[in-house]
């Protein structure tokens, strides 16, 4: 019959009380509700008020970050008293003398009894069990310290029907609404391809700065997308997966889950971000037709529109192809690759959006992209041909790779486009 000190709350029909429990007492008491109910397995889904645990989202990101991340935090876990008495004493009644001034204020605050019943885990599922699984031992990785006595915010509510639980369950997960993955790029301090691509576009000796406009007016930082009369050049979910191309191509991993949920050295993240300024550097000089952009936004649009040479290099998707061609060419050619070499040939290549070499590849009636990772990678496949495959340096089931490639997708409309001599 456990005693927790509370405030006692109400939201519209509902009474609940906001308490503390620690962690170690928490993976104890509370139980998902598979485990909790005996009959869950039986249950039709009128009666079930929960989802099942994604095991895969588990151990890949939860267990990851609470288990190595010195900041970790979490809101509160939503606990369904289940057939159990819950009784509140508020210090107004035990403290009766208190000034008047906090008398109704005390009405709120005081102690919580709940005897009996099951306690089940509403809301907040998979942050208790990776906790037990933590607590257990059942991770991999470095534990950071404390975490048996951290507290853990709670809100107790009790079933008042299995119809009302389960509206509170839809009505909490629906209207949650996730971070955006713009959001997330700006936001995160452990991803360390988002600071570094933030770096990129915000310090005044970034790649992708500029002197004499504010770093937003270059890159959309607040979309992935950008429109036809944009005066943006990229998008920084785009340029998060050229500085990830670009770092992994010299084997420096910045991924926060790889690193247990933690960002990276500080020695890495400089070589990292050195790295990226050095391939943008080849990029820009490679393509003087960016320098202008960045100087005159207003040029922009103008350069996007289909009939001008570079009309598909302004499109977020051909940037990430672009970088990952060049990856993929350094993981083919090893020391013997060099990215300005690399940048002042892709710049031969006819970047119209209508050239055949993207049609069906990566776009779609000449002008609809197809913007995923398979496109980019096919694209990042054409531009290796054009770099490349008249050098004869590219391995034979390569070649056979790509020529089967645009057999799959171009064999009636037209023959591979002869590479660069």
């Amino acid at each position: 019959m456990p005693t927790l000190p509370a405030q006692k709350l109400t939201m519209g029909s509902t009474t609940y009380y906001l308490s503390s429990i620690p962690v170690k007492e928490l993976v104890m008491v509370v139980r998902p509700a598979a485990e909790a109910l005996p009959d869950w397995d039986d249950m039709s889904i009128e009666d079930r008020f929960q989802r099942d645990i994604n095991m895969k989202r588990l151990h890949d990101e939860v267990i990851p970050y609470l288990a190595s991340h010195p900041d970790r935090f979490f809101g509160s876990v939503i606990v369904l008293v289940n057939e159990g008495r819950v009784t509140f004493e508020s210090l107004e009644r035990l403290a009766p003398e208190l000034p008047r001034a906090y008398a109704s204020a005390m009405e709120k605050f005081g102690f919580v009894t709940i005897e009996g019943g099951e306690w089940i885990a509403l809301d907040g599922q998979h942050r208790l069990v990776a906790l037990r699984e933590i607590l257990t031992g059942r991770f991999e990785g470095q534990l950071q310290p404390g975490i048996a006595n951290d507290d853990v915010s709670v809100i107790f509510i009790e079933n008042e029907s299995i119809q009302k639980t389960r509206r509170i369950f839809n009505k909490v997960n629906r209207y949650a609404r996730p971070t955006s993955r713009a959001d997330n790029l700006i936001l995160s301090e452990d991803d360390g391809y988002a600071i570094i691509s933030r770096k990129l576009f915000t310090l005044p000796h970034g790649q992708w700065a500029s002197r004499d406009i504010r770093a937003e007016e270059i890159v959309n930082w607040k979309n992935n997308t950008l429109s036809g009369r944009s005066l943006q050049i990229t998008t920084i979910s785009a340029l998060s997966l050229m500085v990830k191309d670009i770092c992994e191509a010299h084997g420096i991993v910045l991924d926060e889950r790889a690193l247990g949920g933690v960002v990276a050295d500080d020695a890495l993240m400089k070589a990292g971000f050195e790295r990226c300024q050095e391939w943008f550097a080849a990029f820009f000089s490679a393509f003087p037709v960016f320098a202008t952009a960045r100087q005159d936004v207003s040029s922009i649009p103008l350069f996007r529109e289909t009939l001008q040479p570079q009309s598909f290099l302004f499109k977020p998707a051909a940037q990430i192809s672009l970088f990952r061609a060049a990856r993929r060419a350094k993981e083919i050619l090893g020391s013997a690759f060099n990215i300005d070499t690399f940048m002042e040939r892709a710049a031969r290549i006819d970047w119209r959006i209508e050239n055949i070499l993207w049609q069906n590849v990566i776009v779609l009636g000449g002008q609809r992209i197809m913007a995923k990772q398979g496109t980019y990678e096919d694209a990042a496949l054409m531009i290796i041909w054009q770099v490349y495959g008249g050098l004869n340096l590219l391995p034979e089931e390569l070649v056979l790779k790509i020529h089967t490639r645009w057999d799959l997708v171009n064999r009636n409309i037209a023959a591979l486009p002869t590479p660069l001599a």
